[in-house]
């Protein structure tokens, strides 16, 4: 079992706790919230795989991605399968970081601090474009779930595949897929193009604010 600090997490999203695991620098480890609903009608809602499924949702969405697509830009970051922790069951994906070595500046990020250029404008509808062919469903194609990729030519989604509250509908239909993606691709496109940014919430978790701010002190 891998042993988490509940104080420790480098950030947060949804239901979500994300953290770096322990043993290799280059994964993630995201767990769900000691608070998380867990309540018998919510689980019958979200099916026999209770709280748990988005983990499940996400496995099948990138299981699709690969049978038609080899990942290497990547489209979406990388899935390694799942641990124990001891905060629950995670689910250990690959950690998307920039040059300077933390974590890959989200398209909110990259918004908010002016750095949107027209090429990387281009890549998010290519990448909308591929996930729309490949028919690859993303539950919330939004900024703060697309990240910039290491090589900088582009953005990956990391976070919110699968389609959980619509009954799979958006997976049973290609066309209804499509329809909901090119509304998100607009979106996002018409929120840039009249220079609103979205507003910065601080997601990283108590022990790294304190060693944020010790640092700010200290120089």
């Amino acid at each position: 079992m891998i042993e988490l600090d509940p104080e420790a997490y480098l950030s947060w999203g949804g239901n979500r706790l994300i953290f770096e695991h322990p043993h290799d620098r280059t994964k993630l480890l995201k767990v769900l919230k000691p608070n998380h609903d867990n309540s018998p009608p919510r689980q019958s809602f979200r099916g026999r795989a209770g709280k748990y499924t988005g983990f499940i949702e996400e496995i099948n969405e990138y299981a699709v991605l690969r049978s038609r697509h080899n990942n290497s830009e990547p489209l979406v970051a990388p899935i390694h399968g799942f641990a124990e922790t001891s905060l629950g069951f995670g689910l250990v994906v690959e950690r998307v970081s920039g040059p300077d070595g933390n974590l890959a500046l989200t398209l909110n990020d990259m918004v908010r601090e002016n750095q949107m250029t027209p090429e990387l404008r281009a890549s998010i509808d290519e990448l909308a474009n591929k996930l729309a062919e490949l028919h690859v469903v993303v539950s919330d194609f939004a900024g703060r779930n697309l990240v910039l990729r290491p090589d900088g030519q582009g953005f990956c989604i990391i976070d919110g595949l699968g389609d959980p509250l619509y009954f799979g509908l958006r997976k049973k239909s290609h066309w209804l897929w499509r329809l909901s993606l090119e509304r998100k691709r607009k979106q996002i496109q018409s929120r840039i193009s009249a220079g609103k940014g979205w507003k910065k919430r601080d997601k990283r978790g108590p022990r790294w604010r304190e060693d944020v701010d010790h640092e700010k002190s200290d120089a």
